[in-house]
């Protein structure tokens, strides 16, 4: 695996698992992995903005992302 794979593996993932335990800052943590992979993994970035419009129904990039 590529240096720059496990990057992004290991930031996304860290990012999902505290936006999925939900709380303060969830939302947020849900865009930024939506952010992180949209340029890399279209299915990944769906989920994540998907969970941040569910934690977070005001906001609307993650709407607009999708």
């Amino acid at each position: 695996m590529h240096a720059w794979r496990a990057a992004f593996e290991s930031a996304f993932n860290a990012l999902m698992k505290k936006a999925e335990a939900g709380g303060p800052g969830g939302a947020e943590a849900a865009r930024r992995a939506g952010f992180l992979a949209a340029g890399r993994d279209w299915e990944r970035a769906a989920r994540a903005f998907e969970l941040a419009a569910r934690l977070d129904p005001l906001d609307a990039a993650p709407r607009v992302a999708l």
